[in-house]
């Protein structure tokens, strides 16, 4: 996972790459402002929160935007990777 400002648009991209072998999958745009924090929940979710406090829930299997949610508390985004990821 990559994120980084794609110069040719107002989007911050995040791109997601495999492994074996290295390559590309995808690149998700959604963020208006820098990207601050990623967070993969499960092998199946990608949580990005970015300068603007927007919270984007990604579907890793068809990289497609689940949820868009703004003026998120960045304490809240720790509090509940925490609490997801204990369950």
């Amino acid at each position: 996972v990559c994120a980084l400002q794609n110069h040719q648009t107002t989007y911050y991209e995040i791109q997601i790459w495999n492994i074996e072998p290295i390559e590309l999958r995808g690149t998700l745009r959604g963020h208006l402002a820098p990207v601050k924090f990623l967070k993969v929940l499960n092998n199946e979710y990608l949580l990005s929160l970015d300068e603007k406090n927007t919270l984007n829930i990604w579907n890793l299997d068809n990289l497609r935007l689940e949820a868009h949610i703004e003026n998120y508390a960045e304490e809240n985004f720790a509090m509940e990777i925490l609490d997801i990821g204990s369950k």
